[in-house]
């Protein structure tokens, strides 16, 4: 609140506290504001009963007090209501107004100039009390009664600055209990430190807590904005204590959805992954907190069966699971042992068993609301496990053995079979006439190759096929001089030299 201290001829001290004292009452943080909101309980009306002092000690500071008191009811919410009650030797009782209205700013408007020569405390807070406890209007709002004063009593019958004896203030305490048993009460004193103070004993401080032992100061300088709230903030937070406890929020139950039926996992894969959906019961939200678990599972292969438990990680291992029936999601890893090396050789693996998770399950609500709840919450996670199964394979499938002995085939017979279709066999005979006359024949016989000595010569033949069709290459080699080559067609003759040769085809 802006202080006038530029406009008001008042003592500086005054002028500070006054500025201190009536701020716009802070809002709650937005934690508990949302939890109040989604409990209903954000909108708690508070009712303001303003004692203040009409002594003509308070005369130098009145002019800037009306003006501090009509910015703080403009500041305030709709539904907060004020009363601005003078008192000397006695209250000079006045209506609930609503805030920010022209009732309360005239109201204020309308307050004498201190002119009373006694102030009276244990009568104005006596009427304080009776007045609030006899409001019927008041149901389930916050109240809180401001003292504004220098702290000088004067009372009839009592010595100057004396206060009456503690015996006469047991009656106001009790009705003071009484009255905090029905709704939330709260009491503040605002010290004024006027040069025209001439009682150096009490304090304002200790004049309001022989009424409301647990009223407290608000000193110059520190933020009001905390103090004048803090009343509907504690009847907020009552009322969401009673509702959370009445809703069921202390028992919480963390249900976790778990994959369809049985999860498949892949005993063959190192990392397996399985993720699952996290609610909350009750209206407010929880939080998981060291989300861990174990998959106990037995696995099935070759070798044998054997049991395997590996550690569950949750990713993220700590979540926090909205209210009003929304889910999170967790993903849970395990890495399941492998055997080392290369499976050359094809083998089914299977897997059995169980996954398990576990965590800590806190209430953030009742941590926001106070109090001794949070202690109180007792938790559950179900189901807590779900069974788990799966096949694979590992190695070299035989498919691919398969093929690499096809290949391993046609390397091996590939050779062979281009060697037999460039040299086909040879069938039928051949008739073989020499330049002296000498004639011979020579039985092929299905051979591919055939080496004949003829007169003073070599005649040698092989198979060959030329565009796609089978002839032989016969060489004629003389005891002197060059080779002859020519390609014999079936049937058909050649002549290399002094030697003629003709093929008959078998059955010719």
């Amino acid at each position: 609140m802006t202080t006038l201290l530029s406009r008001l001829a008042v003592p500086v001290a005054v002028t500070a506290a006054l500025a201190v004292a009536i701020p716009v009452p802070a809002s709650a943080d937005e934690g508990r504001g949302a939890m109040y909101a989604a409990l209903g309980v954000d909108d708690v009306g508070a009712d303001y009963l303003f004692l203040i002092d009409a002594s003509t000690s308070m005369r130098p500071s009145f002019s800037n007090l009306k003006k501090e008191l009509t910015t703080f009811s403009g500041s305030l919410a709709s539904g907060d209501r004020l009363a601005f009650v003078p008192f000397g030797a006695q209250p000079d009782p006045q209506p609930w107004l609503p805030a920010k209205s022209s009732e309360s700013s005239a109201a204020i408007a309308g307050l004498d100039t201190p002119d009373q020569k006694d102030t009276d405390f244990l009568t104005a807070l006596n009427w304080a009390v009776d007045h609030l406890a006899r409001d019927t209007s008041a149901a389930g709002r916050v109240a809180t009664v401001v003292l504004l004063t220098d702290g000088d009593p004067s009372a009839p019958g009592l010595a100057e600055c004396a206060l009456p004896p503690a015996s006469t203030w047991a009656p106001v305490r009790s009705r003071v209990r009484e009255l905090e048993g029905t709704r939330p009460v709260h009491a503040y004193a605002v010290p004024l430190e006027l040069k025209a103070k001439q009682c150096h004993g009490p304090t304002p401080l200790s004049v309001l807590q022989q009424a409301f032992p647990s009223g407290e100061q608000i000193n110059p300088g520190a933020s009001t904005t905390v103090y004048l709230d803090q009343a509907k903030e504690s009847a907020r937070a009552e009322k969401a204590r009673q509702l959370l406890s009445s809703k069921g929020e202390l028992d919480k139950t963390v249900t976790i959805t778990w994959p369809d039926g049985v999860h498949s996992l892949d005993p063959t894969q190192a990392g397996v992954r399985l993720p699952v959906r996290l609610a909350v019961s009750g209206s407010g939200p929880a939080k998981v907190a060291d989300l861990t678990g174990t998959l106990s599972v037995k696995v099935t292969d070759d070798d044998g069966t054997r049991a395997v438990e590996v550690p569950v990680t949750a990713d993220p291992a700590t979540v926090t699971i909205p209210a009003g029936g929304q889910a999170a999601t967790v993903v849970l890893t395990a890495n399941l042992p492998q055997p080392g090396g290369r499976t050359i050789l094809r083998e089914d693996v299977t897997l059995a068993g169980t996954v398990s998770l576990n965590g800590r399950i806190s209430a953030p609500w009742l941590d926001l609301a106070g109090g001794d709840l949070a202690s109180k919450l007792t938790s559950t996670i179900t189901p807590a496990q779900a069974e788990v199964a799966g096949t694979g394979s590992r190695g070299v499938p035989n498919a691919y053995w398969l093929v690499l002995l096809v290949l391993a085939v046609v390397a091996a017979v590939w050779p062979l079979v281009r060697y037999h279709r460039a040299r086909p066999l040879m069938s039928g005979d051949l008739d073989i006439k020499l330049r002296d006359g000498q004639t011979t024949t020579v039985t092929l016989h299905n051979r591919r190759t055939v080496r004949k000595a003829v007169g003073d010569g070599t005649l040698h033949l092989r198979g060959v096929r030329e565009d796609g069709t089978a002839k032989m290459a016969v060489t004629w080699t003389p005891a002197i001089g060059s080779a002859a080559v020519k390609t014999l067609s079936a049937g058909k003759r050649v002549i290399l030299g002094s030697v003629d040769v003709r093929h008959r085809p078998r059955g010719a």
